[in-house]
């Protein structure tokens, strides 16, 4: 949260009296805490994490006049906007040229799809699609740009049982999709805007067939107050992945109109509703032109079966019986629509930038890693630190093995386990470049130091920051999730690598991440505040312990304990721990995409980027079913996009902690390829970013950081023209 500010890594100057740029500084740091802790209290004010966020949002898009004399466009920032297609509906008569009706179901005829544009009614400024009864049947519209084989009549005379295709009106790939609507008075009947590919499910690969993206659907509105909208793959049968859906509450306009739109790009979908957003789904996407669908329906008539109401069809006493409710409405009533319309996005070309060419990024990565095992590694502990090692605490700092003051990080002592379990990974990431014997060596030399801190002292599974070097046993008593995420990814990462790590070294490995996990199943309990508690089981002063209920970009670290303890060990235990968690876990990591700017701007620096996209990318280590790899990868997307915005502000400059010029980029890179565009220029900001500081100067955390980010896009292939 905002413990950086209160508490940074970097050892601070004592402010004198007279020292006006200090004092500066700390009013500062007071104001940030001041804006971090109001931001707090407005998040913690919500009880459905989501919903506070969405609700509270300001309004992110912006009014644009589309057509004259109409209703303006709510258009996402950021983006040049062409309009491309639309319809205002200001005919006499529905436009055929741009929509047909669909009229069966599963290839039979429906009875709650209304024929040849029966209900449509154009008001010469709007279109009404009427609810209609006729008896005891009741029956609406449901408009479309194109079709998919199950609502094509079917075709009993062949070998092929859907009759001819109907030829496509409109289709588009990416863009804004919008309508302006007023929703139904009457419960019983649902009204929707969305888009469907002719070939959905078709293929096991959703970016080659197509979703369904349902920007607006109101069947929750009567009974919950909600709009719903998301994502669904896979078709319609047994593969069917329906359940990424989100909900926000709807409320009522003054005039009761409303703008719904979406923002699908290659990189994923953000959704909007009077113009804020309400949601984001970047995992899978469709790469395929989709139709649109301007639908409404008469419930109850959806009889579920285990052919997904196949056989309805062939008895008419199989369809369902109308939603009793629609007995009950007020008619008229209606889903009236002002207008549809789609947009494209102008292409933002990204602005040339010199750079490094790579053989000289690979002299600095060498050197730089030369200097961290000359002057901040201990060959006695096997850490590295963030100074020399002669100038740790001594042990008289560490009375019964423990650093005094208790709040104290001490000298240097602070992140070697953030530092060593990201050189490791980069060590990894050499090795399976190179498979070179003395990366190996340096990386066995990492993995036993990373081991010191969670079995040279005797608090068993607990992470320790660091080791002080004199005796080697003593440790400062506060540790945090961040220490633990980079700790386990990095051994994790060591051990999985094919012929890296030797069997006596994973044995080890093993046994302590055996242990972390026990430690976590022992403290992290409501009782604790689900915090796993100092060294010696004391409370964490600072909740930097904490394990669930925590912010989106700390979410995942719990599960990844489990998960990864799961793996590495072969304890069912630790696997079935982690499914217990992981819905949890991956639910809150996708809040990320609806957080309040302010709270990501406040309580996000770059560190957590990184950590939150480690984590993530330990679970798709492990994760087989496709529900939660789905929710994981959009999840680090959402956490790429926000590195990527961050990456040219940054540059090569050191940030206030760690090392944000390598952790925007390596937070990127870690999403899975082909998920996530990491271009030319951000590849540019990186090559620039590592020879910012000469490799003879830089200090641990940048040259550890910036080690692993080469070796990262090394192994990716990304310092190639043309990557990605």
């Amino acid at each position: 949260m905002f413990r950086r500010a209160m508490d940074p890594r970097r050892p601070r100057r004592v402010a004198r009296w007279g020292d006006a740029a200090e004092y500066a500084k700390l009013f500062r740091i007071m104001k940030i805490q001041l804006v971090c802790l109001s931001s707090f209290a407005a998040l913690c004010a919500g009880a459905k994490f989501i919903e506070a966020h969405v609700e509270t949002r300001a309004p992110v898009q912006v009014k644009t006049e589309a057509v004259a004399g109409k209703a303006p466009s709510l258009l996402p920032p950021g983006k040049k906007w062409t309009l491309v297609w639309h319809d205002e509906f200001d005919r006499k008569e529905i436009d055929r040229t741009k929509w047909m009706c669909r009229e069966s179901f599963w290839g039979y005829d429906f009875p709650a799809f209304a024929h040849g544009f029966e209900g449509v009614e154009m008001t010469g400024e709007t279109v009404k699609l009427n609810l209609i009864r006729k008896g005891d049947d009741f029956t609406s519209p449901h408009l479309q740009t194109g079709s998919l084989t199950y609502d094509i009549p079917r075709d009993t005379s062949g070998f092929w049982p859907f009759g001819k295709r109907k030829k496509p009106l409109f289709m588009k790939k990416y863009g804004y999709f919008e309508i302006r609507c007023r929703q139904p008075k009457n419960p019983g009947w649902h009204a929707a805007f969305w888009l469907q590919a002719p070939g959905v499910g078709s293929h096991p690969d959703a970016g080659v067939c197509g979703v369904e993206t349902d920007i607006m659907e109101n069947y929750q509105q009567f009974t919950k107050g909600k709009i719903v909208g998301g994502n669904g793959w896979g078709g319609y049968g047994r593969d069917s992945c329906w359940y990424d859906h989100f909900e926000w509450t709807h409320e009522e306009t003054p005039d009761g109109w409303h703008h719904y739109g979406c923002d699908w790009t290659p990189e994923g979908y953000t959704f909007y509703c009077d113009g804020k957003k309400v949601g984001e789904q970047n995992y899978p996407v469709s790469h395929v032109p989709q139709f649109l669908l301007v639908s409404t329906e008469p419930g109850g008539y959806r009889k579920a079966g285990s052919d997904g109401g196949l056989t309805a069809g062939r008895n008419a006493k199989s369809w369902g019986t109308p939603d009793p409710r629609l007995f009950k409405a007020r008619l008229p009533d209606c889903f009236e629509v002002d207008f549809v319309r789609v947009y494209d996005a102008a292409p933002v070309p990204e602005p040339p930038l010199a750079h490094p060419a790579e053989p000289a990024l690979r002299a600095w990565a060498d050197a730089a890693w030369a200097r961290v095992m000359a002057t901040f590694y201990s060959p006695k502990t096997g850490g590295i630190y963030i100074t020399a090692p002669d100038k740790v605490n001594p042990a008289k700092d560490f009375p019964g093995g423990l650093l005094k003051p208790e709040f104290g990080y001490g000298t240097g002592l602070e992140d070697c386990a953030i530092n060593g379990g990201v050189a490791l990974s980069g060590l990894v990431d050499k090795w399976l470049v190179t498979r070179d014997a003395a990366t190996a060596a340096d990386a066995a030399k990492i993995a036993r130091g990373l081991l010191n801190l969670a079995t040279a002292h005797p608090y068993k599974g607990f992470v320790a920051r660091g080791l002080c070097v004199e005796d080697g046993t003593s440790i400062c008593r506060l540790s945090s999730r961040d220490q633990v995420t980079h700790w386990m990814h990095g051994l994790f990462r060591y051990v999985a690598a094919d012929g890296l790590a030797p069997d006596a070294l994973k044995r080890e490995i093993r046994a302590a991440f055996a242990a972390v996990a026990a430690r976590m199943a022992r403290t992290v309990t409501q009782a604790n505040e689900w915090n796993f508690l100092q060294a010696d089981g004391t409370p964490d002063p600072r909740g930097i312990c904490k394990m669930r209920e925590v912010q989106p970009h700390e979410a995942a670290r719990l599960a990844m304990v489990y998960a990864l303890a799961g793996k590495v060990t072969g304890d069912a235990h630790w696997t079935q721990l982690y499914r217990t968690h992981r819905a949890e876990a991956l639910e809150g990591s996708c809040a990320l995409g609806t957080c309040p700017d302010s709270v990501v701007r406040n309580l996000m620096p770059d560190y957590t980027l990184i950590q939150m996209n480690t984590s993530l990318e330990a679970i798709l280590a492990v994760e087989t079913d496709e529900k939660y790899r789905a929710k994981a990868i959009g999840a680090m997307v959402t956490c790429a996009r926000l590195a990527r915005e961050r990456a040219p502000r940054i540059a090569g400059a050191d940030t206030r902690y760690l090392c944000g010029c390598a952790e925007v980029h390596l937070a990127q890179m870690m999403v899975p390829q082909g998920a996530f565009a990491y271009g030319p220029y951000q590849r540019a900001l990186l090559a620039n970013a590592i020879t910012h500081v000469p490799a003879e100067t830089v200090g641990a955390t940048r040259a550890c950081h910036l080690f692993a980010a080469y070796w990262r896009a090394k192994r990716l292939g990304l310092w190639t023209e043309g990557a990605r």
